[in-house]
């Protein structure tokens, strides 16, 4: 599944990559002929950023479920639910990648699930958390506060206080 997941993405970044080709023009093109290969490094080294996180992520959640897989076929879980959403509908997303995945690794179909389920937890926890921080820290939340927002969180705290 995922050597046809990686040909399809091939494809798409082939036909983007023509697009791009044929819809620039000649001087733009021969710029992209003067820039330093240090550039190039950086921008792979950050593109394979995510997945190493992904990884580790796995890896912490699959140590705290009692399930011990290497962080190779982690990391090749967490490059295919990548790829996967990648190709699919944004609502659908990798998920079912990743529980497959897992499951062929020999997760039950509720530890699998709950694999995907902490990794949402975690990104919604961060959002509650740190932009209300993050707000405070660089002085914004007055403008966020003045646009009317402080009047809907008031008439709503308790439906918040629950949710967070």
């Amino acid at each position: 599944m995922l050597r046809r997941l990686l040909f399809l993405l091939c494809i798409g970044i082939g036909g983007s990559l023509l697009y791009t080709l044929l819809s620039t023009d000649r001087e733009s093109l021969r710029q992209l002929l003067h820039f330093r290969p240090g550039y190039l490094l950086l921008a792979a080294l950050l593109a394979v950023l995510p997945w190493l996180g992904h990884t580790l992520r796995l890896w912490i959640w699959s140590r705290f479920l009692q399930y011990n897989l290497s962080l190779y076929d982690l990391g090749r879980i967490a490059i295919a639910t990548d790829l996967g959403s990648a190709v699919t509908p944004t609502a659908v997303g990798g998920a079912p990648i990743k529980i497959g995945m897992l499951m062929q690794k020999g997760y039950s179909a509720a530890a699998a699930g709950w694999m995907v389920a902490l990794a949402s937890l975690e990104d919604i926890l961060f959002f509650l958390c740190f932009i209300p921080t993050l707000l405070l820290l660089t002085g914004k939340w007055d403008l966020l506060l003045s646009t009317g927002l402080q009047e809907h969180l008031v008439a709503h705290r308790f439906w918040f206080l629950g949710l967070a």
